[in-house]
């Protein structure tokens, strides 16, 4: 470290008047020395860190900065951590390979994807300029690279789907709403937050912070977690048997029929998966997390669940695109 220079330092002033630090690299193509020098950068930090004023390393790669959807370094650093935790975990005499190069040809790129992503899938992400076969492309390709190293965590592979699965869910809740959303913005306040009279306080407060990100998504586009959101959308169709008006009225409605039932197993799986091994770095400890971080460990359970994820990608897709035609 003593003759590495980073490419940014950032200081943040948290709410409670701590400080959190960061040491900034961004990086196009990896070489030989890139997971030595952020093992060394890693180390840095924790001997660099104290009470009121902590250090992180954050890595940038040429694939996070495209398809990255943080508006803040913290938000930034949760989503580049899996990516990070398999750099300071690889082996420093691994042969040079660029992890993230979006500008290999699309023959390799297409090459790649044989044998895990099924032609036909991918053909349905659009033309090979798309965002989302770009992303289903590179997804298989960080596959194939891990596939025969010892000991590989293929969450990695998972990070691509990121961006384009909040999206489709996004989406999706969109074009299922919004034929019941009244025009006028005074009727729309009412329509998100309707009386709760006689509910259970913990039920009351649960469908209260729903309607708060319904109304971020209706509205401007920006809900907190998509995903997260649309697997909340399909259960309470699902399941509330409550009566209240408004935009539950309409989620009965729009998420309550056999149409969309099947898609709620599905969103439910890849939302745990998303949750608590791959967006956040891994950091949940319990049973289900540890199950989850096992599968990821093993080559055929980890293609099992990426192709989980792109058959939901698809799904979302088609039926969006079905609710906006019709």
């Amino acid at each position: 470290m003593a003759f590495y220079t980073p490419d940014f330092f950032a200081r943040v002033k948290n709410a409670d008047a701590t400080e959190r630090c960061f040491l900034i690299e961004t990086k196009g193509r990896e070489d030989r020395d890139v997971p030595r020098k952020a093992r060394a950068a890693v180390e840095w930090c924790k001997s660099a860190s104290a009470p009121g004023a902590g250090w992180d390393y954050l890595y940038v790669s040429e694939g996070l900065f495209g398809r990255a959807t943080a508006t803040t370094l913290a938000a930034l650093a949760s989503e580049a951590a899996p990516e990070l935790t398999a750099l300071v975990n690889a082996e420093t005499t691994e042969v040079e390979m660029p992890l993230f190069a979006y500008g290999e040809k699309q023959a390799e790129k297409t090459a790649g994807t044989a044998g895990v992503v099924d032609a036909g899938l991918l053909a349905a992400f659009g033309e090979p300029t798309s965002r989302l076969r770009k992303a289903a492309e590179e997804a298989a390709a960080l596959f194939r690279f891990y596939e025969n190293k010892p000991d590989a965590n293929f969450a990695p592979l998972f990070q691509p789907l990121l961006a384009p699965l909040d999206d489709a869910a996004k989406n999706f809740v969109f074009h299922a709403l919004s034929t019941h959303m009244p025009a006028d913005r005074a009727d729309q306040e009412e329509w998100f937050s309707p009386p709760m009279r006689h509910a259970d306080p913990k039920a009351a407060a649960h469908h209260d912070r729903m309607g708060k990100q319904l109304k971020r998504l209706m509205l401007w586009n920006n809900p907190a977690t998509p995903l997260g959101l649309l697997r909340d959308c399909l259960e309470f169709g699902a399941n509330d048997r409550s009566q209240f008006s408004g935009v539950f009225a309409a989620l009965k409605t729009a998420f309550g029929g056999s149409a969309t039932l099947p898609l709620l197993a599905p969103v439910k799986a890849v939302a745990d998966l998303r949750n608590r091994c791959i967006a956040h770095g891994g950091v949940d400890a319990d049973m289900v997390a540890a199950a989850l971080n096992a599968d990821l460990r093993d080559k055929e359970k980890t293609l099992a669940h990426l192709r989980q994820w792109l058959e939901l990608l698809r799904a979302l897709g088609t039926r969006a695109s079905n609710a906006q035609a019709g």
